[in-house]
Parts: structure tokens; C-alpha cells; sequence
């Protein structure tokens, strides 16, 4: 199941924390995952998509559980820059957007 859009916020390049929330819902929880798209070159919006889901209140270490599968499908590690990014955020499954520009010229 898909939920409202919102606009990702700033936060320090290296952190993906923001891509990750757990919210109580009328059956239990729900941890999602936002994927970031791209409405034009310069407008991102993160897409939140439910990926696992509780009946009861998760411990710490099942949501770092679900953060750690979320991460194998849905983040790719640059090889040029070697960062994590958000599959919104990379060129290709090797290089981010940030590296494109950088090394291959390429304009957003």
C-alpha cells in the first residue's frame, strides 16, 4: 500500500534515516520505506511504501532488521564516491546523480 507524497527534507547527505519510518496503524504498525521520484530534473518527492508490517509495537532490533532489507533493495552504494543513496538518487546501479554530473558532465 502507497501513502501520501511529501518533499524529503535536508539532512546531512550521509544519512538515509530520513527514508524510514515506523507508524501505529488501525491493525499494528507499519515500517516504510521512501523512495524518492522525481515529478521533473529538479523536483524530488518521496514516495512512501509500506514494507513490513506488526501487529504489535516492533523491538528496536526487528525495525533495524527491516532497515537493513530496505537498504539491499532500495539503496546502492556509488562506486566513484563511494556513498549510499536512495535508487532516486543514482544515475545508473553504479554511479549517484551528484557523481554523473561530476565526472560524466551530465546536467539535471
Amino acid at each position: 500500500m502507497d501513502n501520501e507524497d511529501s518533499s524529503p527534507e535536508e539532512e546531512p547527505e550521509d544519512s538515509i534515516d530520513e527514508y524510514f519510518r515506523c507508524l501505529p496503524t488501525p491493525e499494528g504498525w507499519v515500517f516504510q520505506v521512501g523512495i524518492v521520484e522525481w515529478d521533473s530534473p529538479h523536483t524530488p518527492h518521496i514516495k512512501w511504501k509500506d514494507f513490513r508490517k506488526w501487529q504489535q509495537e516492533p523491538s528496536t532490533k526487528r525495525k533495524e532488521q527491516a532497515k537493513a532489507a530496505a537498504v539491499k533493495r532500495w539503496f546502492r552504494t556509488c562506486s566513484y564516491c563511494g556513498e549510499l543513496h536512495n535508487l532516486g538518487h543514482m544515475y545508473n546501479c553504479k554511479m549517484c546523480q551528484g557523481c554523473a554530473t561530476d565526472v560524466l558532465g551530465v546536467v539535471y
